[in-house]
């Protein structure tokens, strides 16, 4: 038995060659004009003015413009992350990094309805601990589902729980993780191809929405935003 059962008992084609046409201007008239137009088009190109060799300021300051829009552009838009199969390797090890979160919020949370000053908050956090741990067992299916293996087992909080000194804290804590893992889950989503799994990852972000305005309604239910804390 895992320690996870404790925490709650259920279960193209080349390009032509047009280097004839890279000589001098007279050889490409000759090569395109008919004969009786060479004149024609001769005084014609001499009558034009002669083109600068450097661009005008303008038009070198809107190339670099132009530049500098798309170095941001492909600084700030990761497309990657929406495009099959650049995101798949990604998202199996942000379904792991789940799997490990989902536990740690569980023991987390329990550890918050112990501190809870009233039975309301009592409630609604145990009911939030349910969905984390059935989301764990969700994103073990999804995970197998994919790669054909159960997911490693992982311990949680390897590098220490929380330090929490109030209960406010806590709450601002848990409130944060569940933002967090809401945007985890969107880059796991984007990167699944199978209905089921598209479906289970389409609710959990869903309940991740749902435990942020939660949290928050605690948090202002509570007055956190004042001075005066709730101390335990």
């Amino acid at each position: 038995m895992k320690y996870y059962d404790f925490i709650y008992p259920y279960d193209s084609e080349k390009s032509g060659d047009f280097s004839k046409y890279h000589g001098n201007q007279q050889a490409f008239t000759q090569t395109v004009f008919q004969p009786e137009q060479q004149g024609n088009a001769q005084m014609q190109m001499q009558s034009q003015p002669q083109s600068s060799a450097q661009p005008p300021e303008q038009t070198r300051q809107e190339i670099q413009n132009q530049q500098l829009k798309a170095q941001r552009q492909s600084q700030f838009a990761n497309i990657d992350q929406f495009v099959y199969p650049q995101n798949f390797p990604r998202a199996l090890q942000l379904i792991l990094d789940a799997l490990n979160t989902e536990q740690e919020d569980a023991i987390f949370y329990l550890y918050l309805v112990n501190v809870a000053p009233t039975q309301e908050d009592k409630d609604i956090i145990i009911n939030i601990q349910k969905d984390e741990l059935n989301h764990y067992y969700l994103l073990r299916h999804v995970y197998t589902s994919i790669t054909g293996q159960d997911p490693p087992e992982q311990l949680p909080f390897a590098g220490g729980m929380p330090r929490i000194q109030t209960y406010c804290q806590g709450l601002s804590t848990a409130f944060k993780g569940e933002i967090r893992d809401g945007q985890r889950y969107r880059k796991i989503l984007f990167a699944m191809q199978d209905r089921v799994n598209i479906n289970i990852l389409t609710d959990i972000v869903a309940d991740e929405i749902e435990h942020g305005s939660l949290y928050s309604f605690l948090y202002a239910k509570n007055s956190c935003g004042n001075q005066s804390m709730i101390q335990y």
